[in-house]
C-alpha cells in the first residue's frame, strides 16, 4: 500500500475531486465535512484518505469509504509500478518476494477471475486453482480474520502476518520467489498453521480454523493451500 499512498500523492486535486464525485456523487462535500469533524485529529490525504498513528506508533492509512477505496483501487490497477518493482528485475536475480507480491496483487486487481496452473511441492502438476473474487480489503495489523460479509474477497494480510498473504474464501497463497525449503521458516512455517494459535489453551482452534469458522461459520469446508 506504500506504492499506493506514493502514487496517489501525484494526482492533482482536480482529478482527485473528480474521482470522488464519480463515486460518491451529490454527497463528496458531506463526505468530506463529516470526515474531517470525526477524524479532526487525523490528517485527511488527497480527500480519499486518512492516516493515523496506532497504539504501537504505526502508521495506517485508511480510505474514507468503501467508495473512495473503489476510487483508489481503480487507479492503482492502471498505474505503473516503480522500476525496482519491474518485472524484468526478475532476471537480474534482483526482484525480493515483497516486490514480486505487489506485482502478483495488482494483476490479481485487474483480473479477478484467474486460472493458475499449479504444481504440487514435488514439481509435477496438479488441479489448476480457480481465483475469483467481488472485491478486496487489506486486513488490519493484529487482525487474524476478516468477517463473513468478506467470503467473496480478496483478503490480503499486513506485513508479518502469519503464514499467509493472501486469502480468497477458503485458498490461501503464501508468496515467494525461494524454493518452498528456504521459504517455509520462522513466521511463514506453513506447519504452523495447523497448530493451536492461542497458547495460553484458552482456544484449541488452529489459525485456519479460527479464520474458517470467523468468515464460513461451524460448517465443514475444504481448504486449498498455495505457495
Amino acid at each position: 500500500m506504500k506504492e499506493l499512498h506514493q502514487s496517489i500523492s501525484n494526482i492533482s486535486d482536480d482529478k482527485v475531486d473528480e474521482l470522488l464525485e464519480h463515486f460518491c456523487g451529490d454527497q463528496h462535500s458531506e463526505l468530506l465535512n463529516i470526515a474531517r469533524n470525526h477524524f479532526e485529529t487525523l490528517d485527511i490525504d488527497t480527500g480519499l484518505v486518512y492516516h493515523f498513528k496506532d497504539m504501537y506508533d504505526f502508521m495506517l492509512f485508511k480510505p474514507l469509504c468503501p467508495a473512495a477505496l473503489n476510487a483508489l483501487l481503480d487507479v492503482y490497477k492502471d498505474f505503473p509500478l516503480p522500476r525496482d518493482v519491474s518485472v524484468m528485475f526478475l532476471s537480474n536475480r534482483q526482484l525480493n518476494a515483497y516486490n514480486f507480491e505487489e506485482i502478483l496483487f495488482q494483476q490479481m486487481l485487474k483480473h479477478s477471475d484467474i486460472l493458475l496452473k499449479a504444481m504440487g511441492l514435488a514439481g509435477k502438476p496438479t488441479t489448476d486453482m480457480h481465483i475469483k473474487f467481488e472485491h478486496f480489503i487489506f486486513l488490519d495489523k493484529d487482525q487474524l480474520a476478516s468477517n463473513s460479509q468478506h467470503s467473496k474477497f480478496l483478503i490480503r494480510g499486513y506485513e508479518c502476518y502469519p503464514q499467509f498473504d493472501f486469502i480468497i474464501g477458503y485458498i490461501f497463497i503464501q508468496v515467494s520467489i525461494s524454493s518452498f525449503v528456504q521459504y517455509n521458516k520462522g513466521f511463514t512455517n506453513i506447519s504452523k498453521a495447523f497448530k493451536r494459535y492461542h497458547k495460553d489453551g484458552s482456544d484449541l482452534r488452529n489459525q485456519i480454523e479460527i479464520y474458517l469458522n470467523t468468515v464460513f461459520g461451524d460448517q465443514q469446508l475444504s481448504m486449498q493451500l498455495c505457495s
